[in-house]
């Protein structure tokens, strides 16, 4: 394909755009992604393609034609080499316009009003939220709005947010001084912060934010669910109960999110006394209901005896944990 000089041409030309896309791609993929960052990235790369296609940018108005010789690329300097008559460059410039279109029609798919609302997150940050020339609450809609669904006084919010960065000097809160970046670890402190009256001073502010920050910006994290589903229940092990693929699914994503490593996990009492003789000859009756008992004896009394220990010797109870 790459012996044809027009396909040639033309992936010189997208190859720069493909790589911005896979990096942006790359930032959404981490677990704790810095939203205000994300979004700003993905405005910038909107900005810069729509550059190469208006000549108003902001408006979208007067788009440049093949002929102007705007694409500002290194195609321009391979096209003036080629040895290509007039209409076919005339062509690959037209093709990588189109190009060009599309890919910010995919950016304004994933930007749209709503998401854009999101924006607001970046306020949240302890960077911004704890300046003395952050923006007043005022000017901040979507807080208020996060106020009133929670049912929160909305002065009470707002005279938190102003008073955040006054009232209480947070470099005597954390060790060294030093603030944390992660909003999340900062805003969860806050939650727990008490004044000298042993009050939660800020508690309906740091909810919100807290909430805020629960937003899923991508998929990332159900894929690799799904990757994990693929590799626990394989060919060999296709008959695995649902009930059982789920306990061991929410085992490894605690583990996983969590970075603890199998070798530390620590067997609870309470799993012993379930890991009962009878626990594998229990038949689920249906597709998602837990496990009955048998009806043999042995089980009977294994049953009756967790019975009376207040506990349940379900196989999802045994393999699951409680986080």
């Amino acid at each position: 394909m790459l012996c044809d000089e027009v396909n040639k041409l033309y992936l010189t030309f997208a190859l720069p755009i493909i790589q911005n896309f896979e990096s942006l791609n790359a930032a959404f993929q981490p677990k704790n992604p810095d939203p205000s960052k994300l979004f700003k990235e993905l405005e910038d790369l909107r900005t810069f393609l729509l550059q190469k296609v208006y000549r108003n940018p902001s408006e979208r108005k007067n788009p440049w034609t093949p002929a102007d010789g705007k694409l500002r690329d290194k195609l321009e300097f391979d096209l003036k080499n080629s040895i290509l008559a007039p209409e076919k460059k005339f062509d690959i410039k037209d093709r990588c316009r189109e190009f060009l279109v599309e890919a910010i029609n995919q950016i304004d798919k994933r930007i749209d009003k709503t998401t854009m609302k999101i924006s607001y997150i970046k306020n949240l940050t302890p960077a911004i939220c704890l300046s003395q020339i952050k923006q007043r609450f005022s000017d901040l809609p979507e807080l208020g709005q996060l106020a009133k669904e929670e049912n929160y006084d909305l002065q009470t919010v707002a005279n938190q947010y102003e008073q955040l960065s006054i009232k209480t000097d947070w470099r005597d809160e954390f060790p060294g001084s030093a603030i944390p970046s992660d909003p999340v670890a900062f805003w969860t402190y806050v939650l727990y912060y008490e004044n000298a009256a042993s009050e939660h001073c800020y508690r309906e502010l740091a909810t919100i934010a807290i909430n805020s920050y629960c937003i899923p910006l991508s998929t990332a994290f159900v894929e690799r669910v799904f990757s994990h589903v693929t590799n626990v229940k394989t060919k060999a092990r296709n008959k695995l109960h649902i009930s059982s693929l789920e306990a061991i699914l929410r085992i490894r994503s605690h583990m996983f999110t969590n970075a603890i490593c199998c070798q530390d996990f620590e067997i609870t009492d309470k799993m012993l006394r379930l890991f009962a003789s009878d626990m594998c000859k229990r038949k689920p009756t249906r597709a998602g209901e837990d496990p009955q008992p048998s009806t043999s004896s042995a089980s009977s009394s294994n049953v009756s005896t967790a019975t009376e220990e207040g506990e349940d010797c379900s196989i999802k109870e045994i393999l699951s944990i409680d986080f």
